[in-house]
């Protein structure tokens, strides 16, 4: 794997400055992850949940000396906006967006390039870091499938949605605090952790080869357990993400795509 294979700038974000005194204190009462205490040159992964602990949107968030930066879906950008306006009530918090900058990636110890606001992070174990560039910076536009898939980093609106909670996503793990103060929808996050009842998991599978997405994945019987979502080759190993029943999510169990048979791996986190 080298370097140009895990940086990148994400055209599919768009990237909101908050500034203001009470800006972190605002911020950290509606996301999953801790932000208290947060200090300049992290980045910060987390979840928008709504009062019923569904996923609204991930988000990256990036700390700076006088600001804060949200990086987002683009696609979610609007109704995040709206939403956030309705929860700036009496506290000193300023979004403008900022449509000419885009986050820049990288996994390991090499940072991304460029020159902007610079935050480090650990995703599952690995080190990266995430920089803000102009828009037209002379990156390769990512992540891939097959970054992601190797880094088990699935996407909003393609691996996960909002009609998942985070256990059911597998994010509980990278963007969830169950330390942290009050946030908007943790109740029944926290719930959800105490009683570990979801119905379905997000997982990676390892393939014989690839498959489509939306792939029937099947149990011993042949039952049907769940359906493929992001695929491509993953150091020559065919991987996909997947959202299957529970019963059926834990690593190293067997299952059959497309007539053959298919080895499940967790969904966060570098794969074996």
């Amino acid at each position: 794997m080298n370097n140009e294979e895990t940086t990148f700038k994400d055209d599919s974000a768009a990237v909101v400055r908050v500034e203001g005194k009470d800006r972190l204190s605002w911020l950290n009462g509606l996301v999953t992850c801790e932000l208290a205490g947060a200090a300049p040159g992290q980045a910060i992964y987390g979840l928008f949940v709504s009062r019923v602990g569904k996923i609204q949107s991930d988000l990256w968030v990036l700390v700076a000396e006088s600001a804060i930066y949200m990086v987002v879906p683009a696609a979610s950008a609007e109704a995040l906006s709206t939403m956030l306006d309705a929860h700036l009530i009496m506290e000193d918090a300023v979004m403008t967006s900022e449509p000419d900058l885009l986050p820049a990636f990288a996994f390991g110890s090499a940072p991304a390039a460029g020159e902007g606001v610079r935050g480090t992070f650990r995703w599952a174990g690995e080190e990266g870091s995430l920089t803000l560039v102009a828009r037209g910076a002379d990156l390769p536009s990512g992540p891939s499938d097959a970054v992601r898939l190797r880094h088990g980093w699935p996407r909003f609106g393609v691996d996960f949605d909002a009609t998942m909670l985070p256990h059911e996503a597998s994010l509980e793990g990278v963007a969830v605090s169950f330390n942290k103060g009050c946030y908007l929808g943790q109740e029944v996050v926290c719930m959800v952790e105490l009683r570990g009842q979801v119905k379905r998991k997000l997982v990676r599978l390892a393939l014989p080869a690839l498959v489509a997405p939306a792939t029937a994945v099947l149990d011993a019987d042949g039952n049907t357990i769940g359906e493929t979502k992001s695929a491509a080759l993953v150091d020559g190993v065919a991987t996909a993400f997947a959202l299957v029943k529970r019963a059926q999510s834990e690593p190293g169990a067997s299952v059959h795509v497309a007539g053959a048979a298919a080895t499940i791996r967790p969904a966060v986190g570098a794969s074996a």
